[in-house]
C-alpha cells in the first residue's frame, strides 16, 4: 500500500508563496529513526539536512506552489480554506496514493478530510487530524519538505526586495519585526505594497491603513474562476 502525507507551509504570512507539499513511500515507516518533528519546530539547517534524506527515501515527492498574486487572485472567489482544499487535492491526486494522512487546515479536522478526498480522482482513504506534523512522520517530512521550498523561494524574494528597495523583507510572516518593518518603510516611500506581498491580508491592509495610504484595487479575474494547478 502506498501511503501519502501532505502539509502545508506558508498560510499566515504576509509575502511569498503558499506551499504545500506530498510524500509517498510504500514502506511502513521509512521516517521513523529521523526523529522527526513539526518543521518549524528545526532549525533551517536541520530542515536542509533532512530534506535530502526524505528525498532519497520517499518513492515520491509532489510540491504545489501559489505566489502572492496567486492567493490574492484567488481569495476574490474562494476562502483560504478552499484554496488549501483545491492544492492539497493536487499534490494528492499527483502522488496517487492508496491512503492519505493530511495535517487538517480546517478547525474541522474531518471536514477537511472529507473536502480533499472529494477533490480525488481515484478511490483513496483520507485521514485529516490537527497536529499531524507533529505526530505523523510521514506528515512531518512533508512539512518539511513543503518548508524548504517555501524558504529557498523567500530568500530569492528576500534578495530581490533588498536590491530594489535597500532593506530586508525578513520571514515574510506578520510577527517577524524585520517583515513590518519593511512594508511600513516601503509604503511610506512609495505610497503601495512591494512585490511579492499578499496584498489582500490584513496585515498588509492595516500597514496601509496605518501609513495613511488608500487600499490597492482589488484584483479582477478575466478568465472565470482560477484553479490552483
Amino acid at each position: 500500500m502506498l501511503l501519502g502525507g501532505i502539509d502545508e507551509a506558508g498560510r499566515g504570512p504576509v509575502m511569498g508563496p503558499l506551499v504545500v507539499a506530498g510524500v509517498a513511500s510504500a514502506e511502513g515507516e521509512p521516517f521513523s529513526d529521523l526523529g522527526l518533528r513539526d518543521s518549524k519546530q528545526l532549525s533551517p539547517r536541520a530542515r536542509e539536512k533532512l530534506e535530502s534524506v526524505i528525498r532519497e527515501r520517499a518513492d515520491r515527492v509532489e510540491v504545489n506552489s501559489a505566489s502572492a498574486i496567486e492567493l490574492d487572485m484567488w481569495r476574490t472567489t474562494m476562502s483560504l480554506n478552499e484554496i488549501e482544499v483545491r492544492m492539497f487535492g493536487v499534490v494528492a491526486r499527483a502522488l496517487r496514493c492508496d491512503a492519505y494522512i493530511v495535517d487538517a487546515a480546517d478547525v474541522d479536522a474531518k471536514r477537511f478530510g472529507v473536502q480533499v478526498s472529494a477533490a480525488l480522482r481515484h478511490d483513496a482513504k483520507v485521514f485529516a487530524a490537527h497536529r499531524a506534523d507533529e505526530n505523523e512522520p510521514i506528515v512531518s517530512a512533508a512539512s518539511i519538505i513543503a518548508k524548504v521550498v517555501r524558504d529557498r523561494e523567500m530568500e530569492k524574494i528576500s534578495r530581490r526586495m533588498e536590491q530594489k528597495y535597500g532593506l530586508p523583507c525578513g520571514s515574510g510572516y506578520p510577527s517577524d519585526p524585520v517583515t513590518r518593518n519593511f512594508l511600513d518603510t516601503v509604503v511610506r516611500e512609495h505610497g503601495r505594497l512591494p512585490e511579492d506581498c499578499r496584498k489582500g491580508w490584513k496585515t498588509a491592509t492595516d500597514c496601509l491603513e496605518r501609513n495613511g495610504v488608500r487600499p490597492e484595487a482589488k484584483l479582477t479575474l478575466f478568465d472565470g474562476k482560477p484553479q490552483p494547478v
